[in-house]
């Protein structure tokens, strides 16, 4: 991934200001921010991150029409969700991490993702 701009979702503002704070303390832009998938929505467009972080609390793990929403027709677009109940952390592609940390995350972030064409349009 040679860009890493993030967008977060999360309805927890200490939450969201926890994960921006160890995001930027890494380096890592966050693109914008938004409390709820419904708006969020119209403001990824604008946006346009390489990556979504979704605070999605108690509605994990995720259906796939949420995945879908989120990665619209952007196929290397990477969706993060995460959830303190258990410290979990599901990215999109299923790769789980269970008792996550912030290091799990800075790490999954600058980790580098096979783009759409080397997957074979594999998709989850």
């Amino acid at each position: 991934m040679d860009s890493n701009r993030i967008f977060l979702i999360s309805h927890h503002p200490l939450f969201a200001e926890a994960i921006i704070h160890i995001l930027q303390d890494e380096g890592i832009e966050v693109a914008g921010t938004a409390q709820s998938l419904d708006a969020a929505l119209p403001l990824l467009e604008a946006h346009q991150p390489d990556t979504i972080i979704v605070d999605c609390g108690e509605n994990y793990p995720p259906d796939a029409e949420t995945v879908s929403l989120l990665t619209g027709a952007d196929e290397d677009r990477r969706v993060i969700f995460l959830t303190l109940d258990g410290n979990q952390m599901l990215i999109h592609r299923r790769q789980h991490v269970g008792d996550a940390t912030a290091t799990d995350l800075v790490s999954i972030l600058r980790e580098r993702f096979p783009r759409s064409s080397a997957r074979g349009g594999e998709t989850q």
